[in-house]
């Protein structure tokens, strides 16, 4: 993805904006709330977090044939812990971080989601924790290819998954993303 100075807001994405923020913001009331077993993002991407990447019966009960592993630098699962099971494994390292740039894994994201959805198979998503790093390229997949404009993406992803996308930068990169893709915010 190429790196842009993004076009002032209107009062219109303004307040998408505002709302997408509010949406996602880190309520520590509900810390608890993430689920407890990998979220349906669709009918072939599923997130999760780490936990969930190594409970190989649940992945094989879901029907997972490949994972994406977003957080490769802190989470060591790799490919030879899936080959039994005949699972493609991909990982790349990124940072939790204000400073990051999450979306230039987008496109990986992607095609491993299309790969699995034409073998009628599903793609597993996760980081450490499946909710920022991993969830917003999950959000990001899912107003891309749902049809939802991003709010109510967000709010469909929030609701099966309990958190995500709490990272306000990676936020404002999925807002710029939907943006430049000419998507509806609202």
């Amino acid at each position: 993805m190429e790196d842009r100075t993004a076009a002032p807001l209107d009062v219109r994405e303004e307040q998408a904006l505002a709302e997408l923020k509010e949406l996602l913001k880190l309520n520590f009331a509900h810390i608890e709330s993430l689920s407890k077993r990998p979220a349906e993002i669709l009918p072939h991407l599923l997130l999760g977090s780490k936990d969930d990447a190594t409970d190989l019966k649940v992945l094989g009960e879901l029907g997972v044939t490949h994972v994406l592993n977003c957080a490769s630098g802190t989470v060591r699962t790799g490919a030879g812990l899936y080959a039994p099971m005949g699972i493609a494994y991909s990982e790349f390292v990124a940072e939790d971080c204000q400073g990051y740039n999450i979306m230039q894994h987008y496109d990986l994201l992607v095609s491993l989601a299309d790969a699995a959805a034409a073998s009628s198979g599903r793609l597993f998503v996760h980081c450490e924790a499946g909710v920022n790093r991993s969830g917003t390229l999950c959000l990001a997949y899912h107003v891309a290819n749902s049809g939802m404009p991003l709010l109510e993406s967000a709010r469909h992803c929030k609701a099966r998954r309990g958190r995500i996308c709490t990272n306000v930068a990676f936020q404002m990169q999925l807002f710029e993303f939907a943006r430049r893709q000419g998507l509806s915010l609202q």
